[in-house]
């Protein structure tokens, strides 16, 4: 009986999403990890499963649309089922 209790009470955390603002900080090391560039932090938004990249520069967007996928799947290692689905500027 006592598991029963303990798994309904741990299922009600299983749907709880990280904040946009730990998304955010999570692309941004990403992104310095994977292509050694360091996009600002207000430049940066998290919004219904998208990560949206503001004013960076054309070269900056070209290394990040190239290595898009390799970006989501280091942010699906780290975030887990919560991770951003796409990147767009």
């Amino acid at each position: 009986m006592t598991w029963n209790n303990l798994t309904r009470f741990l299922g009600k955390f299983r749907n709880i999403r990280p904040p946009e603002s730990f998304i955010e900080e999570k692309t941004r090391e990403v992104i310095k990890f994977v292509l050694n560039i360091s996009p600002k932090k207000e430049n940066i938004k998290y919004q219904n499963g998208i990560v949206f990249i503001k004013k960076a520069s054309s070269i900056e967007k070209n290394e990040i649309f190239i290595n898009k996928e390799k970006i989501l799947r280091e942010l699906e290692k780290n975030l887990g089922a919560k991770a951003p689905k796409d990147i767009k500027f």
